[in-house]
C-alpha cells in the first residue's frame, strides 16, 4: 500500500498538535511545515523547517503529498495578518495545484461571519460573511483564496471551529473562569441562558480525520460546533471541581437592560476591543452557531463533546498545579 502523506501547516500548535497525532493514529504519514521544531514524536524527516510565505518551501513541501491540511495562521501581529493569513494560504494553495494534491483543509474561522454577538440567532453555514476585525478580515480573504482555487478544480473543504477550549491550551483558556467557580465567585452577569460557543480541541482534530477519511466530500464549508448554555457550561465546571454550582445570577429583566447597555457600547468602536467589553459580551452571548451540515452530509458528530472536554481540562489544570 502506497505511502498517504499529508502535508500539515500549524502542527506546533494548540490545535494542529491534535490535528497530527490523530492523522498519525488514521495513519498517516505527517509531514509538518513549520519554523519550529514539530514535538518530539514528530521524526526529523518529517519536518521540513519553513515559512508559508515562501512560495518555493511550500512547494517542495506539498511534493508527493496527498493532503494538505492547513491550520497555520497569525492571529497576534496585526502586521503580519496579511502575509501570514492571505498570502501564505495563496502559496500553499498554488502548491497544491502544482503538485496534484487530492484534498486541501482549510481551517479558518466562524469568526469571518462578523456575527454579532448580542443579536438572539442561529448562524449555520450560509449567513454573510461581514467581518469586524483585521483577523477576521484576513481569514475571510484567505476563504476567499481557497474558494477561487476549488472553482479552478482543487477539491477544498473549509472548516470553521467556534472558540476552541482544552488541555495544553499555552494561552490558558478558561483558567480564569475555573478559578472563579472554584473560589465562589463566579456570577451570572447576564443570567444563566447565554450562550456558550466552545468546541473541544479533540473534536475539531477529530472532524480534520473525518474529511480526510471521507472520499465521497465534494467540498465546501463545515462549522465545528458544540453550543451549549452558559448555567450548563459552568455548572459543568462546578462537577468537574466538585464544588457547589454558582447561584448568583441577574434577574432576567435585569439581564435584558443591561444587554441593551452593552449592545450600545458594543456599536462604538472606542468601547469594542476592551477588554471588560470581551468579558461582558461572554457573559451574555446570544448568538449559537451550529454545525448540522457536517453531520448530514458526512455522519460526523464531535466524538468527546464539551462536558468530557471540561473534565479533561479540569484535570490538566489540577496536573499542572494550576488548581
Amino acid at each position: 500500500m502506497p505511502e498517504r502523506i499529508a502535508l500539515l501547516t500549524g502542527g506546533t500548535g494548540f490545535l494542529g498538535s491534535r490535528i497530527s497525532i490523530i492523522m498519525n493514529r488514521e495513519g498517516w504519514i505527517v509531514r509538518h511545515l513549520s519554523r519550529n521544531k514539530p514535538a518530539d514524536h514528530v521524526m526529523a524527516a518529517a519536518w521540513i523547517p519553513g515559512d508559508i510565505r515562501d512560495p518555493e518551501v511550500c512547494n517542495r513541501a506539498a511534493d508527493g503529498a496527498l493532503l494538505i491540511i492547513h491550520a497555520a495562521g497569525e492571529k497576534a501581529h496585526r502586521d503580519l495578518m496579511h502575509a501570514v493569513n492571505v498570502e501564505g494560504t495563496g502559496n500553499l494553495l498554488n502548491a497544491a495545484m502544482n503538485n496534484k494534491v487530492e484534498l486541501f483543509i482549510h481551517i479558518s474561522s466562524v469568526g469571518v461571519m462578523g456575527a454579532n454577538p448580542l443579536q438572539k440567532m442561529v448562524w449555520d453555514e450560509n449567513g454573510e460573511c461581514t467581518p469586524n476585525n483585521d483577523y477576521e478580515w484576513s481569514k475571510w480573504r484567505a476563504e476567499e483564496k481557497v474558494l477561487a482555487a476549488s472553482a479552478s478544480g482543487l477539491k477544498s473543504v473549509i472548516l470553521r471551529p467556534t472558540n476552541i477550549f482544552g488541555d495544553r491550551d499555552p494561552s490558558k483558556g478558561l483558567l480564569s473562569l475555573i478559578k472563579k467557580v472554584r473560589s465562589g465567585s463566579f456570577a451570572f452577569l447576564g443570567g444563566r441562558n447565554g450562550v456558550c460557543n466552545f468546541v473541544f480541541v479533540e473534536d475539531v482534530a477529530h472532524a480534520v480525520a473525518a474529511i480526510a477519511k471521507n472520499r465521497s466530500i465534494s467540498g465546501g464549508v463545515y462549522n465545528v460546533a458544540d453550543p451549549c448554555s452558559l448555567g450548563e457550561f459552568v455548572d459543568a465546571v462546578a462537577a468537574a471541581l466538585s464544588v457547589g454550582r454558582p447561584r448568583i445570577s441577574m434577574p432576567e429583566i435585569l439581564a435584558d437592560s443591561l444587554r441593551r447597555a452593552i449592545a450600545y457600547l458594543y456599536g462604538l468602536s472606542c468601547f469594542r476591543q476592551a477588554d471588560i467589553m470581551s468579558r461582558l459580551i461572554s457573559l451574555n452571548n446570544q448568538g449559537k452557531f451550529i454545525s448540522e451540515k457536517i453531520y448530514r452530509e458526512i455522519g460526523f458528530k464531535n466524538p468527546v463533546g464539551w462536558r468530557e472536554g471540561v473534565k479533561r481540562l479540569v484535570h490538566w489544570y489540577r496536573v499542572q498545579g494550576e488548581l
